[in-house]
């Protein structure tokens, strides 16, 4: 089952209507029947909002029932493509067994930053294993290199940004999850 296909299903399940997914998105009804019929990508932020409205978690969207291992290979991890030229890759670290904590490999390329500024509940830290990180939390910008890390709570708003020359690498932990 396809992504679109899973946020139908999941639509029907609650008993909504496209227009009722729409209007607490925040985007046009014609999007939301694009989506479901994989006619349309959405952001990173629209998805992030559907899945909130269908109270499902976003590893949802991409879980195969089948594989259900708590390891996870080099080879087999899943992966989101994000940002501007598809400047950011986020892959997910852990198996899609129920949860608490989401683990992520986060690759920003040379100059890449995220989408605007983040806010959402929960909890985040971080490991830098390779470049320099721009972090703002509110209104406080940190400077990181390799080997530090960080810890704060999401629901302040925050950003990232890649001020290095070269890739920024980062392993990344979100609670509650988020994928």
């Amino acid at each position: 089952m396809n992504i679109g296909e899973k946020i139908r299903k999941q639509r029907k399940l609650l008993g909504l209507t496209i227009n009722d997914v729409a209007e607490r998105v925040g985007v046009s009804t014609s999007l939301i029947s694009q989506i479901e019929n994989d006619k349309a990508d959405p952001s990173l932020v629209t998805l992030k909002k559907i899945v909130h409205v269908l109270q499902i978690r976003f590893a949802d969207l991409f879980n195969d029932e089948s594989s259900m291992s708590p390891v996870v290979r080099k080879d087999q991890r899943k992966k989101i493509v994000l940002g501007k030229n598809a400047g950011i890759v986020q892959e997910l670290l852990a198996p899609d067994i129920k949860r608490n904590l989401e683990l992520l490999l986060i690759t920003y390329k040379e100059g890449e930053s995220s989408e605007g500024v983040l806010i959402h509940q929960g909890e985040e830290c971080g490991l830098v294993l390779e470049g320099r990180l721009e972090l703002t939390i509110g209104t406080d910008v940190y400077e990181l290199e390799e080997g530090d890390s960080v810890y704060f709570n999401s629901d302040i708003p925050h950003s990232f940004k890649n001020i290095g020359k070269g890739p920024l690498k980062l392993v990344w932990i979100i609670t509650p999850v988020t994928w």
